[in-house]
């Protein structure tokens, strides 16, 4: 394994099953907090979805509460979605490039593409811009886990199913782009994220993902196996 942004780097597990994820959870976690048993859902960030994407989400979401691990979620408002979505970007490219910038400089086209393009971006990032990005990200942290300790937030895994391998650079970069914008939540909030591929959308699956507070990642498993039906599982 290696490093890309340290602040937000962590290990997380795929399985087929939630018996082998829990497995593994109860070797490599501790007991940590609990999740909490109150849902949300961001309508801001649902917004700007598909609206196949949404329905998916929605529908999959109504299976869950039908199975009495919820309410019905509530709407809930986040801290500015695009200035934190900005300013992760920012701390991410800052640090990918301390953590790989030397090799990449003394090994020059070692990479190409939009994966070079990004470095590129990476190696300009300002000390004062980096500095200000946290800052935006620590005011963004404190929200999120605040909401986290009463609820447990409810989103889609991605913004949309797997692009097709013949999809073109801009399409990719922008699903690659949305989809960041839901996963960095957890990320800036140093939270745990189960995802479980409960939605379909074209026949092709989709996740729907649970993010609670810091600490109560064995907590999260044990409420989604409560909620999920693994029968039903596409």
């Amino acid at each position: 394994m290696l490093p890309l942004a340290p602040s937000f780097d962590t290990v997380g597990w795929l399985t087929r099953d939630l018996a082998t994820l829990d497995r593994v959870v109860r070797v490599m976690l501790p007991e940590g907090s609990r999740a909490a048993s109150g849902a949300a859902i961001p309508e801001v960030l649902l917004s700007v979805l598909d609206p196949a994407v949404v329905q998916a989400f929605r529908s999959a979401v109504a299976l869950l509460v039908e199975r009495g691990g919820f309410d019905k979620p509530d709407d809930v408002e986040l801290p500015d979605v695009k200035a934190t979505y900005a300013a992760f970007r920012t701390v991410q490219a800052a640090e990918a490039w301390r953590v790989h910038g030397p090799w990449l400089t003394e090994h020059p086209g070692s990479v190409s593409g939009a994966v070079a393009d990004r470095f590129r971006v990476a190696a300009a990032v300002t000390p004062d811009e980096e500095r200000r990005a946290r800052n935006v990200l620590a005011e963004a942290r404190g929200a999120l886990r605040a909401l986290l300790a009463e609820r447990t937030l409810l989103l889609p895994s991605a913004a949309s199913p797997a692009p097709q391998a013949s999809a073109g650079g801009a399409e990719v970069d922008r699903v690659r782009g949305a989809t960041l914008t839901l996963t960095c939540l957890a990320a800036v909030a140093g939270a745990p994220s189960l995802s479980a591929p409960l939605a379909r959308v074209g026949g092709a699956p989709l996740g729907v993902a649970l993010v609670s507070a810091p600490g109560s990642d064995r907590s999260l498993l044990e409420l989604a196996g409560a909620l999920v039906d693994e029968t039903a599982v596409p």
